[in-house]
């Protein structure tokens, strides 16, 4: 972030957490604001109950699995491009406010590399620190659902994609081929170039597959990945026929459960709500399995 705001002369000191806000049409830094205040919420939640561990992994896991495994790789096409510099510089702001906000609210556990980090990143005056600077504040207007829904959408289809390489040792630089519905493409629309390049793929928006193809199902969502060339049919058959087992037995667990009245009448409401949730999911997935063996069977 620091090397790209050189680049283009962006004052990092002048930049702050207090600036940021909801974008009208980028889903994108409206996901990660949002991330980041929900985060700040529950910082803000544990602290009040002397729950430090709980602290301390919260921002472990907004800091390292989505700051920087997800935002920090979504933005490398637009930092990288020189087509928008609008974008590319509304981008890097954005980064550098959330940063500074990771920042803030890691110093109690971590006062000496975040001081140093902080000075060199957004400190403006002489003899100020870290330690100074306000902790960040609950603002539940600045949480998009939207924005957080979308993303975690694309965060599963770039897993699923992921999973498929890796199931079938398909070398991590070659492009696959994903084709989904058409109604995805509304769905998915200006993340898509992210999705490209965090999956590795290209996505095909259309009615029917082509060729021979792996059959992908998360949430309710099924789309395919094209094996053509790549790996041996009967190991794909293969693979579907026992994740169809696996899911038909935690049906048959589920229903065995629900169907138990001394469960059913004992159990806490969030639990069996929680049991009929996983089993209406299952039955979504066992559907979904169905038709990607008869799809090979064609």
């Amino acid at each position: 972030l620091t090397m790209n705001a050189e680049k283009i002369n962006l004052k990092t000191q002048k930049v702050r957490v207090e600036q940021y806000k909801l974008t009208d049409d980028d889903p994108l830094l409206n996901w990660i604001g949002s991330e980041f205040f929900h985060t700040t919420e529950k910082v803000h939640k544990h602290v009040s109950k002397y729950e430090f561990a709980q602290y301390t992994s919260s921002l472990y896991e907004f800091s390292w699995m989505v700051f920087c495994d997800w935002f920090v790789e979504l933005i490398k096409p637009r930092l990288s491009s020189d087509e928008n510099n609008l974008v590319r510089e509304k981008t890097l702001v954005v980064g550098l406010q959330i940063f500074d906000g990771i920042l803030r609210l890691l110093h109690p556990v971590m006062p000496f590399v975040t001081e140093e980090l902080w000075q060199t990143c957004f400190a403006d005056t002489p003899n100020i620190t870290l330690g100074h600077a306000p902790l960040p504040q609950i603002q539940q207007n600045l949480v998009n659902s939207a924005s957080l829904k979308g993303m975690r959408d694309v965060q599963n289809v770039v897993g699923q994609i992921r999973t498929i390489r890796g199931q079938f040792n398909i070398h991590p630089s070659t492009e696959l081929q994903v084709f989904m519905p058409t109604s995805c493409q509304q769905q998915f629309s200006s993340l898509i170039p992210q999705m490209c390049f965090l999956a590795k793929a290209q996505f095909h928006f259309e009615k029917e597959k082509s060729g021979f193809c792996a059959a992908v199902s998360s949430d309710g969502l099924e789309y395919f990945v094209s094996l053509e060339g790549l790996v041996d049919r009967n190991a794909e058959k293969e693979r579907l026929q026992k994740k169809r087992k696996k899911t038909e037995e935690v049906i048959a667990g589920l229903e065995k459960k629900l169907g138990n009245s001394s469960f059913v009448e004992g159990a806490p409401e969030h639990i069996l709500e929680g049991a009929k949730k996983q089993l209406a999911e299952n039955l979504v997935e066992q559907k979904l399995l169905l038709h990607a063996l008869q799809s090979l069977e064609n």
